[in-house]
């Protein structure tokens, strides 16, 4: 079995990061300079049906507020889509 013992190795593998604390992978990223890593969970037709995603650094409230304001965006939609209907 294929067991990545660098940081960028075990980053970019999904059964390592999978099976790792998220101390190791915050200390991982900050040794590789990745403010994030992310994996993308699509189907056989890439569908993408989730994500795992790990934010470091000065940068992380900007992504989460990011976050934050595309799902009030979209909830905002949804909620304007039920009233017109």
């Amino acid at each position: 079995m294929f067991n990545p013992t660098t940081p960028i190795g075990r980053l970019t593998n999904i059964k390592t990061i999978g099976n790792q604390t998220v101390s190791q992978v915050m200390k991982d990223m900050d040794e590789v300079g990745a403010g994030e890593v992310s994996s993308v969970f699509t189907d056989n037709n890439n569908n993408v049906l989730g994500a795992l995603i790990f934010l470091h650094g000065p940068d992380t409230k900007l992504y989460l507020d990011a976050i934050e304001n595309v799902k009030n965006e979209l909830e905002d939609e949804e909620i304007t889509s039920e009233e017109e209907d």
